[in-house]
Formats: C-alpha cells, sequence, structure tokens
C-alpha cells in the first residue's frame, strides 16, 4: 500500500531461495498448544507425503500443496481434500480463497467447495466484505455471495486501509472508495496517500490538502508538502520551512524546521541545522536534535541514530538502549531485534540484552516465540532466550494456525 509516511521504518524482508522442487523429509511442523504456554514441552509433528513439490502453511484447517504446477489442498490429517488441478489458490480471507484455473478467478469455502464461479479476469481476497475483480481491464467490487457491489470501472484498486481504499481511473487520477463500496471522491488527485484519523492527505496541482471521509475538501489544497493527521496536529511546509496546523487550518507551531513528520504518540520528528529531535504538542524540545536520523514513537520508544550507531530512547530524551547496536528494530511483545557485528539478539523495554548477539537469523516475536537461524539452521527460541524448538531444520515459514512449514533437505541427516 502507498503511504506518504518517509520515517516509517522499513521492515526487514528475509527471503530463502531453494532449487525448484527442493525434496521435504518433512513436512508441517505444529508447535501445539503447549508451546504458546511460557512452559513449552512437546513438538508434534504432522506427517504430510513428500510426493508434494511444496506445503504451504495451513489457513482455516487447510493447507496448499503444489506438485507440477498445479495446487489442491489437505486437511490436517494429511489428506488431500482439494485436488490437485488449480493454476493457484490463495490464502483463505474472511473464509473464502481465491482459486484460478485457466486464467479465470472465483472463490472457494473451507469445505473446498466453489461458492463463487470462475468467471473473473482476476480477483483478490476479501477484506471488510469485499473482494476486488475484474472484467477485462476494469476493476470493481464483489460481496462474498458473488453479487456485484462496485461495477468494475477502475484502472486499479488498492487495499483498504482505515475503511477506505483508493483507487486509480483510466485518466492515472487518484480517488477513494468507503467500506460499503461508495465512491465518495472520484479520481482526480495526483498521488495515493491513505486516510489517517479521518482525513486524507490528497495533492492536486503541485499542493497540498485535506479532504474528509465524505471527500469534502476541509483543508485548502495550498501546502508545498504535508504529513498525515496522525493525532491533533499534522505537519505542514510554508514558505520552505515546516510548522503545524490543527483540523481547522490554524499554524499552531509556527513554520521553522528544515524538515519534519506529523506526531504520533504525542512526540514529533523535527530538523533543524541538519540534525533530527522531537518535540511535543506544546512546540517544546523533547528530546535535543543531536540525532543525524530518528524514527517515530512506538510503545513510547524511538529508534535514534548517532555515528552509525542506534538505540532507543523515551520519550524525555533518556537514552534506555545505548547506541551502541549496528542496527536495531521496533518492538514487538516487549523484545526488540538488535544487530551487532553481523549477529543478532534481542532487547526488552527496559533495555536489558535478554538474547545477546549469536544468531545469523532472527524474526520478530509472536506469541512468545520467535524464529532463530545459525549457520544455516533454524529454530525457535522464547523470551527467555531457551532453544524450545533445536536450530536442525533447513526450513521454517512463519505460524498460521498454529502452524508452520518446516523442511530438511534430502541429503540431511
Amino acid at each position: 500500500m502507498y503511504c506518504k509516511d518517509a520515517d516509517a521504518r522499513l521492515w526487514k524482508a528475509v527471503c530463502r531461495i531453494w532449487g525448484s522442487r527442493v525434496l521435504w523429509s518433512v513436512a508441517l511442523a505444529v508447535l501445539c498448544a503447549a508451546l504458546f504456554l511460557p512452559s513449552v514441552q512437546a513438538e508434534a509433528v504432522v506427517k504430510v507425503s513428500n510426493e508434494y513439490d511444496h506445503v504451504y502453511s495451513f489457513s482455516n484447517g487447510l493447507a496448499r500443496v503444489e506438485k507440477n504446477g498445479k495446487y489442491g489442498m489437505i486437511n490436517k490429517k494429511g489428506k488431500e481434500v482439494v485436488p490437485l488441478k488449480y493454476d493457484s489458490i490463495q490464502v483463505f480471507s474472511e473464509g473464502l480463497a481465491r482459486v484460478e484455473k485457466n486464467g479465470k478467478y472465483g472463490y472457494m469455502n473451507p469445505s473446498g467447495k466453489v461458492v463463487i464461479p470462475l468467471k473473473y479476469d482476476d480477483g483478490k481476497g476479501f477484506e471488510n466484505g469485499l473482494a476486488i475483480v475484474a472484467k477485462g481491464e476494469k476493476y470493481g467490487f464483489i460481496d462474498k455471495k458473488g453479487r456485484v457491489v462496485t461495477k468494475p470501472k477502475y484502472k486499479e484498486i488498492l487495499e483498504f486501509v482505515n475503511g477506505f481504499t483508493l483507487v486509480r481511473g483510466f485518466n492515472n487520477k487518484f480517488g477513494y472508495v468507503n467500506s460499503s463500496g461508495r465512491e465518495i471522491a472520484e479520481p482526480q488527485y495526483d498521488e495515493p496517500i491513505d486516510f489517517e484519523a479521518g482525513y486524507a492527505l490528497v495533492k492536486k496541482n503541485g499542493k497540498y490538502g485535506f479532504i474528509n471521509g465524505n471527500g469534502q475538501e476541509v483543508i485548502e489544497l495550498k501546502y508545498d508538502d504535508a504529513y498525515y493527521f496522525y493525532q491533533t496536529l499534522a505537519a505542514v511546509k510554508e514558505d520552505g520551512k515546516w510548522g503545524f496546523i490543527d483540523a481547522k487550518d490554524t499554524m499552531v507551531i509556527q513554520p521553522q524546521y528544515d524538515d519534519a513528520r506529523s506526531f504520533f504518540e504525542d512526540r514529533a520528528m523535527v530538523k533543524k541545522n541538519g540534525k533530527w529531535g522531537f518535540i511535543d504538542q506544546e512546540g517544546r524540545i523533547a528530546v535535543a536534535l543531536e540525532y543525524d536520523k530518528v524514527y517515530r514513537f512506538e510503545d513510547g520508544l524511538a529508534i535514534v541514530q548517532r555515528d552509525g550507531k542506534e538505540g532507543f530512547v523515551d520519550k524525555n530524551g533518556t537514552e534506555v538502549v545505548p547506541l551502541k547496536y549496528d542496527e536495531v528494530h521496533v518492538f514487538e511483545e516487549g523484545m526488540a531485534w538488535v544487530e551487532l557485528d553481523g549477529r543478532s539478539g534481542f532487547v526488552n523495554l527496559a533495555g536489558e540484552e535478554v538474547v545477546p548477539p549469536q544468531y545469523d537469523y532472527v524474526d520478530y516475536f509472536q506469541d512468545g516465540l520467535a524464529e532463530v537461524g545459525k549457520n544455516k539452521k533454524y529454530g525457535i527460541i522464547n523470551k527467555a532466550g531457551e532453544e524450545v524448538v533445536p536450530l536442525q531444520y533447513d526450513y521454517m515459514g512463519q505460524f498460521q494456525d498454529g502452524l508452520t512449514e518446516v523442511g530438511k533437505n534430502k541429503n540431511t541427516a
């Protein structure tokens, strides 16, 4: 999804590329209910035939399987309940999975029954009770009964964010549709920018302003640049400097900064004389402007960088996690992934190094667990740093429905 938010930290995407048709000696490992409790006792395995070229994670009780380019589904007993006849099957979203065959798309329920015929030229997953479908090159919406809600007429429809979706017309301009499928603003704006806090930042003829949920332009398109209303104030650029306005277009904090971002958790990033810091909503300096880079506050802490090292500060500017790491990542479930000298570990919200940097690869915590890797072997740790699943797998996916796919190469003992 497009968003005009340069302060959003880019999350690291890790891709492991395997040769085609890797033979799995595996497959679908499930860390049962006990695995999501503080004390982990066992690892259960659902055996799946190795005749498949790939086995995917479970969703709505079914897992996609692929062989020779054709897709079907198996249940948690390993039984094939949807035959290998589709060119693609998407994961379930809101109880339906998109399926494709011979270039046509439709939708299947968790019983494996096609409930919306394969008659569309494209289709996306359901969201807010609606799915994007195409007839020819024109896109619109259908509901879960297959009824047309918005007649296909757009060149592109993006995903819903905060109750609205961006649509692109064949004039290459952008408009907005609400969660009921009603167009509130026809395609007319130059940039695709999502709704936040009840307003959308829009651009036309080189100037920025704001519209509300009814499509009305409530703040005139007159600013040289601007950022969202995350809270009560939005950052705007006027005559080369950045200040902050409220929803009535009153300039609450006068333009004075070389760069700025809108408020998030009552703090706004601002830059002056080449250095970044934070101000509060009264315009007072909350975190000194002394950093080379800063990122917005999340859960009361912000990532900051100085002289190539990163750490975290609180809202008063106290360095809670010292700036000694090569890279730090946002907190998830009270744990932040940190990197030092090519190794990764975790710190907690108190700044304590709970898991010293020792792994070649780590992922974010989910339900108290995180995938880790060392020497191309993968396992799982808990928040105490204990390896509850030994580092023995050549591949490990992400958990869905309490299951994750794991794999060992054919020649792995």
